[in-house]
């Protein structure tokens, strides 16, 4: 049992390196995504901000996949969530995708302001959005 322990805390220590670039990050685990990874959300990075006339809440969010992918195969990435904490609605405004060695292999950029969307209770995206409203 101690074993299987170890070789656990082994993988979430790994998977948090991928996650993290040369800068130490504050990370907090808020979830697990469907397949074999974790998501986790970067303390350090939400702020509040005005848009459109209301206050949105930032902050980085990171999945990481505790397989282990081949080279130049996603491992992780890395999304800055916008998030309304009086209704709940959210939108991405951009998504990094990064290989194990943290090299990264795209960039998704919304140009254009994407609407704020709701997602109902015990989502995936609801957890994202309930653990950025806790902490502000």
């Amino acid at each position: 049992m101690k074993r299987m322990h170890a070789v656990l805390l082994g993988a979430v220590a790994v998977a948090v390196g991928l996650a993290a670039p040369a800068q130490a990050r504050n990370l907090k685990r808020i979830a697990k995504a469907p397949g074999n990874a974790i998501v986790l959300l970067d303390l350090d990075t939400i702020k509040a901000v005005r848009l459109d006339g209301r206050t949105l809440h930032e902050a980085v969010v990171s999945t990481v996949n505790l397989g282990d992918p081949l080279p130049g195969q996603q491992a992780g990435t890395d999304s800055q969530f916008q998030v309304d904490c009086a209704t709940g609605a959210y939108r991405v405004v951009w998504t990094n995708v990064f290989d194990r060695d943290r090299k990264l292999i795209n960039t998704e950029r919304s140009m254009a302001p994407r609407p704020l969307a709701i997602k109902p209770p015990k989502s995936f995206e609801r957890r994202v959005v309930d653990a950025i409203c806790a902490q502000r």
